[in-house]
């Protein structure tokens, strides 16, 4: 065709390298058809040579992109993309479109397995201090007017399996949307394990440091799959309902931690076991002298994690306010006793801070006067007071009678 000439393309630097193999078209204009890749090893200092804000701690260290490609003066479209980031693999098919404001990215991009594991929990080897980038050059980056003002994207995803760590969900649909410099991600569904769940997820980078927000409700949520990956051992059996409204700004971890604010309320019905024994918290033998447990407190803790509860009911309602966490309910049930703390958590410095009452709950009274309704269990005068201190992993309990009586009634 003589409105067509072969060509091969190859372009490549420090940050990024794409080849190019087909024809160049001149008939309706400067018109480009063939197939390419694009690779890249580190898109956080690919981003931030566009005047992206990144943070230190997110990162793709491995990207590739290979698909046939037509290019007119108005449109770029890759077909049939076969795209690699890391180790996960997706397939679809991805447009630009130029318009006289902006350029706008559309596309679906479906993944068999997405693992984000190492994209949410970094490394001691790969974690990055402020002092990696100097600060002239951080807030010049920052000044600068970011790349991501001019495009938008609306960009559909699906993903059969989803990674984190140990865990794993399934069945994963989110819309990925670009405008303005804020990028939100709305999960439309998420199945694991018999739960399910829907949430949003925005990134405002638009101004001098980036901001991040979730709210999301999570249903039926296994929480001893949930415990074991952030504690290490399985503190919680039973499924619950959790929801969510987080925000934080932040360039790094512990700046996003410090930063955080919301709510996060986790409930619990009446066929959970928690690895507390609140019987034998209720009836361990107390100082004559002064109502305080003699025993040591790690003794004590350690008597109490080898015996488990059936819970009636637990409710954790919970505040965050610049990384500080404060309880706005506090509550296990089980059928013969109620705790209920108090208090506060440092996420940054990992200490706890919360007190309370254990109480006994009288049987269940079925009421006389012809309404229908459920039953009402009275919490008995007395009980004792609970005082939990310390850090994460080493905290102290204290164990005093209640020094007056005590009437509350459910």
């Amino acid at each position: 065709d003589a409105n067509q000439l072969p060509a091969k393309i190859a372009v490549s630097s420090p940050l990024f390298a794409l080849t190019f193999d087909g024809q160049v078209g001149f008939a309706n204009g400067l018109e480009f058809t063939g197939n390419t890749t694009i690779s890249g090893k580190d898109t956080r200092q690919f981003a931030r040579s566009l005047r992206i804000i990144w943070p230190e701690w997110a990162g793709i260290s491995d990207f590739q992109m290979s698909s046939p490609m037509t290019w007119t003066s108005t449109a770029l479209t890759f077909e049939k993309v076969r795209a690699k980031f890391d180790e996960n693999e997706a397939t679809g098919i991805v447009a630009v479109k130029g318009t006289r404001d902006k350029a706008q990215i559309t596309g679906t991009l479906a993944f068999e397995t997405l693992d984000l594991t190492k994209y949410l929990i970094s490394s001691a080897s790969d974690a990055r201090t402020a002092d990696s980038q100097g600060w002239w050059s951080r807030i010049a980056a920052a000044w600068s007017e970011p790349l991501i003002r001019h495009f938008d994207a609306d960009l559909r995803m699906s993903a059969k399996e989803v990674v984190f760590g140990d865990q794993s969900v399934g069945n994963a649909a989110a819309t990925v949307a670009l405008k303005d410099g804020k990028l939100s991600a709305q999960l439309a569904k998420l199945s694991f394990a018999g739960g399910s769940g829907s949430g949003q997820v925005t990134i405002d980078q638009s101004g001098l440091i980036p901001k991040t927000s979730f709210h999301g409700k999570f249903v039926n949520v296994p929480l001893g799959d949930l415990t074991s990956s952030l504690f290490g051992h399985r503190g919680i059996e039973g499924r619950a309902t959790i929801t969510a409204d987080l925000r934080s700004q932040g360039l790094d971890q512990q700046a996003i931690i410090r930063g955080l604010d919301g709510d996060v309320r986790l409930d619990l019905g009446d066929d959970g076991i928690v690895g507390f024994d609140l019987k034998a918290l209720a009836n361990k033998s107390l100082s004559q002298a002064d109502g305080q447990a003699e025993v040591s407190s790690n003794t004590l803790i350690g008597e109490l994690l080898r015996g488990t509860t059936r819970l009636a009911g637990l409710t954790v309602d919970f505040g965050l306010k610049s990384g500080q966490l404060f309880s706005k309910k506090f509550e296990f049930l089980s059928g013969n006793h109620r705790l209920r703390l108090s208090g506060h958590a440092d996420l940054v410095k990992q200490t706890i801070d919360f007190y309370g009452a254990l109480q006994e709950r009288a049987p269940a009274s079925v009421a006389t006067d012809g309404q229908s309704g459920p039953a009402k269990q009275e919490v008995k005068e007395g009980g004792r007071s609970i005082r939990l201190t310390g850090s994460f992993t080493d905290p102290n309990l204290e164990v005093h009678e209640s020094l007056g009586p005590r009437t509350a009634t459910e």
